[in-house]
């Protein structure tokens, strides 16, 4: 098909931008320059959406008062379920004398 490997043929006027950010002095003539910042880095800093702030100042409906009631009735009831310790009462005296010999 091709008798010869493929080269490229890149004019002049392209040049600077296939050296761009590069120098030659690395074992392979493709080491990267030292990125150096012109600006100071400044993050962006996340601002909630208006319809948060909105639901944050809200007051709670009727419906939301009365699950987190429950809720904490339930949390309270099984608190209470955990906190019970079981005893067990003694074997009577009846049931370990033997009758029937």
């Amino acid at each position: 098909l091709v008798s010869s490997p493929f080269a490229p043929v890149v004019s002049d006027e392209f040049g600077h931008y296939l050296n761009d950010g590069y120098t030659s002095d690395g074992p392979d003539g493709q080491r990267r320059r030292r990125y150096t910042p012109t600006k100071k880095f400044t993050p962006t800093v996340p601002r909630p959406f208006a319809f948060e702030e909105r639901a944050a100042t809200r007051p709670k409906t009727i419906q939301r008062v009365k699950l987190e009631q429950d809720l904490e009735l339930r949390r309270q009831e099984e608190a209470a379920a955990k906190a019970y310790r079981f005893r067990a009462n003694p074997i009577p005296r009846q049931s370990l004398t033997p009758r029937y010999e």
